[in-house]
């Protein structure tokens, strides 16, 4: 797969080329590079040295040869040079950039979001100022109407039972997906932007991602990755493509299908949010369920 066809793993992209999932059997043929067996709530290895900042961000996941750095609009240089790599690796790979946007240095469809965004940059553990992969989270607000709260909903006309729903559950509880792009054909910087936005976005309370993204993606992500990824509404072109607005409950993400037929990538990826938690004892509940299933 050419750096062409792994640009088509970001949400509004053209084309598409992704393994077979089921092909995979262990984390390293998944193109995933963390150690075997290891587990993301161990306790941390005190012998590693410290990460710091790099001129992408602050530190936040740490795999075996990848690091994740993050920054928002507060953090300055950072977040410039953040800007410029979803550029460099999420438009202009793609091949929609604008000149407007090349010329702003950032992709200016998402300027006016900036105040809520947040960029994830993936980079070697050796070579920390070279990113080889991307991802961008918008989070919502208590405050504005929901046709300005991400592109997916200024974009699209979400179906009213949608619409219904994501007010009813409260934006603080929503974000949008809004970029995720990586260099080369191995997919272990998607899994690492996976993970660091999916434990952030639990650490927020977010319970649901948007996400604008193109059919044939839509299809990967689906039946490929048992992503449990719903449409809420008609197409759209969006940032130069025909695309489809999505919503995605992440309690499926942790204890669904997605991933499942590798344990330990998946726990690796998500961590405790793998493990179905059960209900909580309630000593006023006099029902007896057990006979249900013979009803």
């Amino acid at each position: 797969m050419t750096d062409q066809d792994a640009r088509a793993l970001g949400p509004r992209s053209r084309r598409t080329i992704v393994p077979h999932p089921q092909r995979w059997r262990t984390p390293y043929e998944a193109g995933w590079d963390r150690s075997i067996g290891a587990t993301v709530d161990r306790a941390p290895v005190r012998s590693r040295p410290a990460v710091e900042w790099s001129e992408f961000g602050r530190p936040v996941r740490r795999f075996r040869r990848l690091i994740v750095h993050t920054a928002t609009a507060r953090d300055g240089a950072c977040w410039t040079a953040a800007k410029r790599a979803e550029l460099e690796i999420f438009a202009v790979r793609n091949g929609w950039a604008t000149g407007a946007s090349e010329q702003a240095g950032e992709v200016v469809d998402y300027i006016p979001f900036e105040s809520r965004s947040q960029i994830f940059v993936a980079t070697p553990v050796d070579d920390p100022s070279t990113p080889v992969g991307v991802a961008r989270m918008i989070w919502g607000d208590s405050v504005l109407p929901m046709e300005e709260q991400f592109l997916v909903t200024a974009m699209h006309t979400i179906e009213p039972e949608w619409t219904w729903m994501l007010n009813h559950v409260g934006f603080e509880r929503v974000a949008e997906w809004a970029t995720l792009g990586a260099v080369g054909s191995n997919l272990s910087p998607m899994f690492a932007l996976w993970s660091a936005a999916y434990r952030t976005a639990r650490a927020r309370g977010v319970d649901y991602w948007l996400q604008s993204v193109v059919e044939e993606l839509f299809s990967v992500y689906r039946d490929g990755f048992k992503t449990p990824m719903m449409q809420i509404g008609g197409r759209q072109i969006v940032v130069g493509a025909e695309s489809i607005p999505t919503v995605l409950p992440l309690d499926e993400i942790g204890v669904g299908q997605m991933l499942a037929w590798n344990g330990s990538l998946k726990r690796s990826l998500f961590g405790p949010w793998v493990d179905r938690r059960p209900p909580e004892p309630d000593d006023d509940d006099l029902s007896d369920l057990s006979g249900c299933g013979d009803w």
